[in-house]
């Protein structure tokens, strides 16, 4: 689930820069150009959230996986 996070996290870092850089060099549209960065922060954290819950039940599933075999063990 770390690694999913991570990703998100980067994604939104990336978003934000490149809006920064955008507005930057295009000073006329900075308005418009960080309302489309934060639909797509939204769209992306929309999107992750699918594979987030998904590793993190891959996560819990292989922790309880690991509590029974050492349960097993004594």
């Amino acid at each position: 689930m770390l690694m999913e996070l991570l990703h998100l996290i980067v994604g939104l870092v990336a978003i934000h820069v490149i809006a920064a850089l955008a507005a930057w060099s295009v000073p006329n549209a900075s308005v418009s150009i960080w309302w489309v960065s934060w639909v797509v922060t939204v769209i992306v954290i929309l999107a992750s959230i699918r594979s987030i819950a998904a590793a993190h039940r891959r996560d819990k599933d292989g922790a309880a996986a690991h509590r029974n075999r050492q349960r097993d063990e004594r």
